[in-house]
This record gives structure tokens, sequence and C-alpha cells, in this order.
């Protein structure tokens, strides 16, 4: 930033008293990707109108900090470095007291979590003077002269090691001459680059720099514009790549002034302690931190002098920390170790009392781990092969937290088991109980900052029992009847295989082993059943062998299982035709002119427990037994009209919940000729401040490839417009602020793109439409709910449903493409029945085990076969009736508990849905927890995730939402996201590799409705 030349977007002086917003990510050599945590500056005031101070801060909610003082020596250009944090949107604000033309030269930056200015982390030195032109100390003894510049060794001396990055140094200039000089510190072989500190004429100026070393460890200082003597103190170093050393966290605050009430002035040669380490932000001893960055001002009226600051405890160097002159206020940055006790010293070299200040610019912390222990003989590394009778408490102490907001996340066997908010004021312990089951178990601890930066981290392992010794349970269990879909795997009992054990499966037709059938030679796990090569309702028998390390020992063991059996289950494929030219995948311009009539046929199934239940557009057409020995027969009805359409027709095994879908898409008309239909009835309410707008059409849907672009406007001839989106086929999320509440807006959209059957490409522009902007949900839910106008009857209703509110609600939201359901619910946004999708499970475990009231969400569920408008309609419509039917409940039913479960498209909506925030404060709070399955924007590594789940994020992970914020304390006391997120690998939708849509469709099966209940009644 240059005031004088519009650099940084200024070119007039600094006005008095008003705050300037400078943007520093993606200039300078930072970088602009969020990752700049704050950065570190030399500030030049020149052109000085009168004396002042000028504070910085990221932005206006952050407390500022002083930068430094100037015009302490008549005007004369002033400069002193400073270290400020970076706002979230890259920018950082300034103020000055009086007007004046400022500089901002960037040192380096320091990254969100760790620091940045150089590759390693920061060692701090109670300060040594290096050089001094006047003895020649590390210099020749000859001043500098204009235009010449001094090569320092910095490595090497004063405690600097060979390998380190970068110094942090206090310039001393004692100018003779009256001339207003500059200089400029660099690492030595490099380019001299523009930024310098000034210093003042006819008198000695201190400053403090962050200098880069070269390979060799040496710097070069260049002077200009006058004669001098420069003397340099090192106050720490920067390590080298990968090295270990403290991190800088920026804070403010005032921790010393002895002008203050109950202080007084410091005496000459006085040397007073001051606290530090607990004050204003600045983390207490035992936190790592190792040193604080101040600002140093001595305002002087009985003499010159120096201020001189160390580690309280220790030696006194023989170094400056601040000149001052007689009837000068003065300043300077300084990086100073804290002694033992917390606390600095202050040391007054002068004759005269003086005032001195002390503010804090932020701090350095060495990440401390946490410790874990666990009672004997469960120490790290070992085995017992003795499983105990009762759980392990073990005990992790986290140290007192470095900076405000840290948070420590435990992790029990790969399973989140607690989230923890550190102490400020001393250490955090937490327990942990280990299972008492056999296997590896592994603790594992990290702590992040407030804004999910990592910190530090330990671990902690011990094995327990030996599963060789233990007999096997199979799972299908021995002579069940089981779906060909599913695995064939083995557990000890009471115990764990290691992560080196290897599974040899045999399946045959016969008891005696003869007529093998499938072998899968040595497996890393389960099996997959090889459907193909059964036959539905044929007996067949199988048995495993395993081998690997058990119980401690480095030694291979064998075991054989015994012969298990199990039925083969498999639902047959139904086949669906329409008439031509009706086809599979086809598209017919024109749109039905009358119904047309098509046909399921199953085959026979192996037992009568068996249905055929079909299903047209989501919607049930119905059901009916599947016969023995004939197929069995249904018929769909397609309506007449433009519309796409698909017929699923599944077929199921009562005793397995084995099923099978055929299914069959087509349709008919053009997007380009149908009616539009807003989001927000024409002349509506918003009921939200901050509305998604979206069309959707009556008739032939939005083709894959149509962009839509919105239009809100203050007038309904278009002008005055407000937002308008980008070409995509998102709706438009219009953004908080945008709206006034009460004011009416209108709005439209252009669609552009193929038509339906890809004869030509379309441009439509919609009607205009009207909205008024409200904040009211029950605008909305209101007018679903409540069929009567009469307010007697409308309160004495009211009163009667809240005489029957459930005491627990889950709601399940559906994937795409899976059947609707039916039946109204009380609030008038869900379903009674049916429409639960892969949710159906823990619904009825829910309903069986707690009596939950269980519905299902009503919303469209849809895509044309890609991620078009379609899908993104469905899912903005799946948000609102989410919010909708949340909110209704909290209003009618203010005690009612509820639980949220989503699959596929329906987990991203539930997902959106809670990272949006619009659940009125009461749904909020009633808001117990939430499974998701299968979320396409999952994001790989959240504290959300499952364990087990895949390491890739997915495909449509650049519209993922987090959820982590959602915590809770369960009914163990301990603090835990409220929301799970299930992703398998190799999923098709959730895992960006993925190929699989039968793992897309799996999360029904077991164990995972067993776990997403066990997850959700943790927070009952």
């Amino acid at each position: 930033m240059d005031t004088k030349n519009n650099i940084g977007g200024y070119s007039t002086p600094m006005p008095a008293k008003t705050w300037r917003t400078v943007k520093v990510a993606g200039l300078a050599g930072l970088p602009d990707d969020g990752s700049v945590g704050a950065v570190s500056v030399v500030a030049t005031v020149a052109d000085i109108s009168g004396q002042g101070q000028l504070f910085g801060r990221p932005d206006a909610d952050t407390k500022y900090t002083l930068m430094g003082i100037y015009g302490g020596e008549q005007q004369q250009n002033t400069s002193f470095s400073s270290v400020l944090a970076v706002g979230a949107d890259g920018t950082i604000q300034v103020y000055a007291e009086t007007s004046a033309r400022l500089i901002l030269d960037v040192q380096g930056y320091y990254t969100a979590n760790t620091d940045g200015t150089a590759p390693g982390g920061f060692v701090p030195l109670n300060g040594k003077r290096v050089a001094d032109t006047r003895s020649g100390t590390g210099f020749p003894q000859a001043q500098l002269t204009t235009g010449k510049s001094a090569v320092l060794q910095v490595t090497g001396t004063a405690g600097v090691p060979a390998g380190a990055s970068a110094v942090i140094v206090n310039l001393v200039a004692m100018n003779a001459t009256s001339n207003v000089g500059f200089l400029t510190p660099y690492p030595t072989g490099a380019a001299r680059p523009a930024n310098s500190f000034n210093y003042a004429g006819g008198t000695i100026t201190t400053m403090q720099a962050q200098v880069q070393l070269s390979a060799d460890g040496k710097i070069t200082v260049y002077n200009a514009n006058s004669t001098m003597d420069l003397a340099i103190d090192v106050q720490g170093y920067f390590t080298a790549t990968g090295g270990s050393g403290a991190v800088f966290t920026p804070g403010s605050g005032r921790i010393f002034d002895t002008r203050a009430t109950g202080n007084t002035i410091l005496a000459g040669n006085e040397t007073r302690a001051v606290d530090v380490a607990g004050q204003v932000g600045v983390p207490v001893m035992g936190s790592g931190i190792n040193s604080v960055v101040l600002t140093l001002t001595a305002s002087a009226a009985n003499g010159s002098g120096w201020g001189r600051v160390w580690a309280n405890g220790t030696s006194e160097p023989d170094t400056a920390s601040l000149r001052y002159d007689n009837g000068t206020i003065r300043s300077n940055t300084i990086t100073v170790p804290v002694g033992a006790n917390g606390k600095i010293s202050l040391h007054n070299i002068g004759n005269g009392a003086t005032n001195f200040i002390i503010d804090v610019q932020g701090w350095y912390a060495n990440p401390q781990a946490p410790t874990i222990s666990c009672p004997s003989p469960y120490l790290a590394g070992s085995w017992a092969t003795a499983v105990p009778s009762a759980d392990i408490m073990c005990t992790v102490v986290t140290p007192t937290e470095s900076s405000s907001g840290q948070q420590l996340a435990v992790t029990l066997d790969g399973d989140l088991d607690s989230l923890n908010d550190l102490s400020e004021s001393g250490t955090t312990t937490t327990s942990v109980a280990v299972p008492a089951h056999g296997g590896v178990h592994t603790i594992s601890v990290e702590v992040d900052t407030a804004s999910g930066a990592f910190i530090a981290a330990n671990i902690y392992s011990f094995g327990l029992g030996d599963w060789s010794l233990k007999s096997l349970t199979p799972t299908p269990a021995d002579g069940a009847e089981t779906n060909t879909d599913g695995s064939l795997s083995v557990a000890p009992a009471d115990d764990t295989f290691g992560p080196d054990a290897q599974f040899h499966y045999v399946i045959t037709s016969d008891a005696d082993g003869s007529n093998l059938v499938a072998d899968s030679d040595w497996v890393a796990g389960d099996f997959p059943i090889p459907a193909t090569a059964l036959a539905p309702g044929h007996t067949y028998f199988w048995s495993v062998s395993v081998r690997g390390t058990s119980g401690g020992s480095t030694t291979v063991k064998t075991v054989t299982s015994p012969t298990w059996s199990f039925v083969a289950s498999t639902a047959p494929t139904a086949a669906i035709s329409c008439p031509s030219p009706y086809q599979d995948g086809s598209w017919q311009y024109d749109a039905l002119d009358a119904p047309v009539t098509c046909t399921v046929t199953a085959p026979p199934a192996y037992t009568d427990a068996a249905n055929l239940s079909v299903a047209l557009d989501g919607n049930d057409v119905g059901s009916q037994p599947l016969s023995l020995g004939d197929p069995t027969q249904m018929t769909v009805t397609i309506p007449a009209g433009a519309a796409a359409h698909s017929i699923i027709a599944t077929t199921s095994i009562d005793a397995t919940n084995a099923s099978t879908d055929a299914t069959f898409a087509f349709g008919s008309g053009l997007w380009s000729n149908a009616d539009y239909v807003p989001s927000i009835k024409d002349g509506g309410a918003s009921a939200d401040i901050a509305p998604t707008l979206f069309v959707d059409t009556d008739g032939a849907p939005f083709s894959d490839d149509v962009e839509l672009q919105y239009t809100v406007s203050a007038n309904k001839d278009g002008s005055g417009v407000v937002v308008q989106s980008d070409w995509s086929s998102h709706p438009l999320s219009v953004e908080s602020g945008t709206l006034t509440t009460g004011r009416t807006y209108f709005w439209h959209a252009e669609a552009r793109g193929p038509l339906n059957d890809g004869s030509t490409i379309a441009d439509v522009t919609t009607p205009t439409w009207s909205f008024t902007a409200t904040t009211d949900s029950d605008l909305i839910t209101g007018a679903t709910t409540q069929d009567t106008t009469n307010s007697s009857q409308t309160e004495s209703t009211q009163a009667s449903a809240a005489s029957s509110c459930p005491s627990w609600l889950f709601i399940g939201v559906r994937g795409t493409n899976e059947k609707a359901g039916s039946g109204k619910s009380r609030w008038g946004h869900g379903w009674t029945s049916g429409g639960y999708g892969e949710m159906e499970q823990v619904a009825r475990k829910l309903r069986n085990d707690v009596r939950a009231t269980v519905e299902s969400l009503n919303y469209p569920a849809s895509w044309s076969g890609s991620v078009g408008p379609v899908y993104w309609n469905s899912e903005a419509k799946g948000q609102a009736n989410l919010i909708s039917e949340v909110n209704a409940v909290a209003k009618s039913c203010s005690s009612t508990k509820i639980w949220i479960g989503g699959h596929s498209q329906g987990a991203q909506v539930v997902e959106d849905t809670l990272a949006s925030r619009k659940f009125s404060k009461t749904a909020q709070a009633n808001f117990r927890g939430g499974v998701l399955a299968g979320n396409p924007t999952y994001r790989w590594g959240e504290y959300v995730d499952a364990p087990g789940n895949g390491g890739l994020n997915g495909k449509l992970y650049p519209w993922h939402h987090s959820v982590d914020f959602l915590k809770a304390k369960n009914n163990k006391g301990k603090k835990v996201t409220q929301v799970r997120s299930y992703c398998f690998p190799n999923d098709l939708f959730c895992q960006t590799l993925g190929t699989s849509l039968p793992v897309h469709n799996s999360y029904k099966n077991e164990p995972t409705p067993s776990n997403e209940e066990k997850w959700l009644r943790q927070f009952a």
C-alpha cells in the first residue's frame, strides 16, 4: 500500500480517524487461497500533519491493536513493523489518528495453522547484539554512508543455528546528520526489495524487522539518504522446513501502562516485572507459549534513554528494545521470550522517570501434544491375551489452550469418541472407555484451532485377546435364508481379527464338500456371494480358513471353521414393455394425445412369499404376490400429456428383503412449450428473507443441459435489478441482506438449451412474478397445515394437537427416484406411510424401540439422468419442505424432539438444510441428531464421518456444506457431532471414483440401520 502512488487502491493520504481496508492476500507473494492467517508488515508514515498513533485490525468485528506511534521527531518519516491478523476476505484494516501518507510493505505472512513467514516455526532468544559499526562487531568499524550496504553473518552467532530460514532483529539506527534516512534489510545475494525502514535525523531510532536469511545464513543491510552507525540485536529465528518451533497467534490488548490507576511511572534505571501470560487473551503458562510480540511505547518528559525488555528470571542482555528522546513519544515492535513465571522484565535505562506502555500484537507457542495413559498392564504397544471383564478407563490430559476456541477431538478405534473445549486456565482431562473386547485398540487425539486448523496430535495403541483361540461366528447365520446380493464373513467371538488376517472361502452344493461352486482363494475380508452361480431356493454349504498373527505373537496362525449352510435367496427380475414407439430411454417430440398402457411381467419365484410392486413416477401403482409356477403380470397406464415418465418394477422376497428393480423411462413433449411454475407463488410471501428461487415446468421437464439465469428487480418493468444469477442449472440463492423485509420484488428467469428430443436449441423467458420479502415461515406452514379460517376453531385445533404431540419424531428423506409415500402428515410437508427409501429400516427401528413417530418428507427426489435443473430444483424443494415441516413441528409441538435421516439426494437435502441454519430457535433446540447415507456432496475427513468410510470426496463435492458445527452432549456426557455420515467405498455417487450402484443402495442392509439408530439414540 502507498497512499501517494495509488498502490492498494488509495491515492489520497490517510484521513484522520478513519479506517481503510487493504487487500493483502494474493499480493506481494501472499497466497490467495484462504491460508493466510496473519501478515507481518513494515508501516512507514510520511508527510505527517501531526503526531499520532497507527492502529490495525483484521475486520470491524475484531479488537484493534496498536501498530506504532509516528511523528515524534519534528514529524519526520517514521517506520515500524507490526503483525496483524488477516480477515476471512484476505484484507486488513488500518487507522491513523492524523492525516498522513501511509506505506505498507510486506515482510512475510503466517498461515492459518502454522507459522508461514518462514517454512518452519519460531524459536525466541533473549536478545543478543550481533552487529555494531561503532565497535566493529559483525560489521566493519565504519559508519554506513548513503548508498552503502553491509553484510552480516547471522547463523552461527547468538544461538542462531545453521539452516535457520529467517530472523527477527532490532535495527538501531544512530543518525549523526539531520537527514531522514532509510534501511533495507534482505537476504544476501537476493535482489534488494522496495520496502524500507525510515529513521529520523539527528537522533537514534529502533525498528524491528523480520528478515529472510540467505542459504549460507547472511543478511545484507542497505542504507540510503544519510550517514549513520548501525547496531543489530537478534530476538529470535525461524527454523528450516520441517523443523520444530513455535507457531504464531495474532492478538490485541494492553498489558501494561505506567499511567494507569494503581501504577507508577518507571523511575530512572528502574527494572519492573510485567505479567504477560494470562493477560488480555495471552494464554497462561503450560500452554506452550514461549514469546510475545509487543508494541513498546515510551513517553519521555524527563530526559533521553533506552528501554530494554527480556524474559523475567533470566540474565539481562546487552540489547536495546527502544530508544526515546526527551519530550518525545516513541514506539517499537519487539519480540521477547516469556519467563517461566509468565513475566517479562522492563528496564528504563535513563536518569529520568519515564512512562512506558505495552500492547500485545500476538504470541508464539510450541504446539503441546496431549498425553494419553491407560492402567497397567495396558501400556502403549503392549498386548494382553486375557480380555478384562470390564471396560478399560484411559485418560487424556491436554495442556492449556494456546489460543481461544481450541478443541480436542478424541477418536477410539477409528470412531469419534468426544469433542472437548480446552481450558484457558489449566489442563483438560478427558476419560476414554476402551471396550473389553479382543483386538487392537487405538486412541487418537488431535488439538485443532477454533477454525479447525491442526495444532498437535498423539496416538496410543494396545492389544487384547487371541482370536485364534475363539470360536468363529458366521454371517449369514448357519441355515439362514440369505440374500445373494450380500457377502460371506466370519468373526471371532468377543474378539477381532488383526489387520493382516486373510480368509479363504469355499462354497459347495453338498455337505461333504463335493461339487465346488465357488472358491475365493485368499482374500483380505468378506467374500461377495457369487449370485450368478447359485440357484434361488437351493441350499449351499460353506467354510472358511483364516490365517494371520494373533494374541500379539509374530507367528502366523491358521484356523479352519466348521461347515455351515445357507439358502440362496434371489428376487427374479421383471420385464417392462410399452407399445412402439415408446422405447426405454426414448423421447417423443409430441406430447401424448392419449393414455399409453405398458406391461410388467415377472417370472416365477422360488417361494410363494414373494411380491411384485410397481411404481409410476415415484408413486405406487399396486402390488401382488408372485406365482410359484407362472409369470405374474401387471399393467401401468401412462397419462396423456407432456412429461417424463419412469416405471420401476420391484420383485422382493419376504424372508430376506432381497429385491431386484427393473426400470423403464421415456418422455414426450418439449420444455419450451410447458407452463412455468415459480418456487414462490405469484404475489405470495417469501417466508425467508434470503429465499431460494427456481422455476419448474408443468409438463416436459428441462433437459439436462438447460441453463437458467434468474433476475430479481425492484420494479415490474425489470428496472432496478437487485440481483441476477450467472447462467447455470442451479436455483438462485439470494444472499442475506439483499432484500428488505416487507418490500415487493419482481422476478423472472430466462432458460436456454437443447430441447428434450435434442432437435434444436431453445431460448425462453418466463413470465414475471412478484413476491413480498418476509421472514415469517408461518405464512407458508400455516396455509398448508390449517384448512379453516375460523380463529376459535384454529386455536382449539392447535390446543388439541399440542396435547397429542409425540415425544420423538423421525423424518426420513428418500434418495433419488425412490418411491414416494402417501398420507399427509399433520404438519403438511411429510407422508405418514412409505416414502422412506433406504431410511425405512432405521425408521422402523426407532418406531419399535423408542415408540417414535415416523414420517417421510414429501419432495420430488427426482433427476433426469444427470445433474441438471431437474435435480437441483428437486433438492431445493426438499430443503424448503424440510425447513417448513420442522419449523411447523416446533411451533405446534414445542417439546417434540426431532431426528432426521437422508439417503443419496435426501442426504444432500438434510445436510444443506442443517447447514443453512434456517430452523426456528425452538426447532434448533429440539433437533437431536441426523444421519446421512451416500451423500453425493460428501467430504472425506470431517468429524461427522463414520468409521470405514471411503477415502474420497463425493461426485458433487464442490457443493458440500459442512455440518461439523452441530455438536451436543450425548447420554454419556461427552460432546460429539450430532450428525453421522456414511459413505461406503466404491459408492457410485459419494465417492469420486466409485462405480457401484448396488453399494450406493446398500445402506438399508445391516449393520448400518442399527449403527444409525445407535448414533441417534445417544441424544435421547
